[in-house]
């Protein structure tokens, strides 16, 4: 893909997306993205470069990987497509984290606690000033009232229409409290059969939902991996 009005010296891999930088310099930082295939993962994915994030897959299964201990190793290929999002085992034997947003795929969701302290780590060291905080009781922020009300109602009983259709249709399953100690609450999947996996993709509790809770006691303290169907929710350990 080439560019136009872009410094010959920027550095960058011009993809579906792509994060460019030349020497760090923020005023020349940016994430380059195709329009036609803009959607939230490929976003989140080139922002996880921006703060200092590397492929999941990088260097294969003998490389140095992206340097991020709770991210196994997975080959250095990759599909556009997992059905079912069911993940292939891969390096030495461990489940390929399909799940994980610095790979690629249609089951991206999360980062692990590794990636999420790069990410800050990168924020305080080269981005400061975008971690700020200002109080309520701040001066600087106007409190002054000036709300307008639009009328959204939608005649001849249309309202009513779309809320019956949206409680018909398929709630989405949630998962609480996360962090969690002993007892993980699923909402929206009663009697349905889980399988939990840790991060290395490795099956350590499976049974069927009773109730909507899951004793999670028995679990070490990590980063564990809910499979309920076809859906995958990401929880920690306490």
């Amino acid at each position: 893909m080439k560019t136009s009005g872009v410094n010959s010296n920027i550095v960058g891999e011009f993809a579906t997306g792509a994060t460019i930088t030349d020497n760090g310099e923020i005023f020349k930082k940016m994430i380059l993205m195709d329009y036609n295939s803009l959607n939230v993962n490929t976003l989140t994915h080139e922002l996880g470069h921006f703060f200092g994030l590397k492929h999941t897959f990088m260097g294969g299964c003998t490389g140095l990987n992206d340097g991020i201990s709770d991210t196994p190793p997975a080959e250095d290929t990759y599909e556009d497509t997992y059905k079912d999002c069911i993940a292939p085992v891969q390096c030495n034997g461990q489940r390929r984290l399909i799940e994980n947003m610095m790979d690629y795929g249609n089951c991206r969701f999360m980062f692990t606690p590794g990636q999420a302290l790069v990410i800050r780590n990168t924020i305080a060291t080269k981005y400061p000033h975008l971690c700020t905080f200002q109080l309520l009781a701040d001066e600087k922020i106007d409190i002054t009232s000036n709300v307008t009300v639009t009328d959204l109602r939608i005649p001849n009983g249309g309202m009513r229409k779309t809320f019956i259709k949206e409680l018909e249709e398929p709630q989405e399953i949630e998962v609480y409290p996360n962090p969690v100690k002993e007892v993980l609450i699923v909402r929206n999947a009663e009697k349905e059969k889980f399988t939990i996996f840790n991060i290395t993709g490795q099956q350590v509790l499976s049974g069927t939902l009773h109730s909507g809770q899951i004793d999670v006691n028995a679990l070490s303290a990590g980063l564990y991996v809910l499979k309920i169907k076809n859906i995958s929710k990401c929880f920690i350990k306490e």
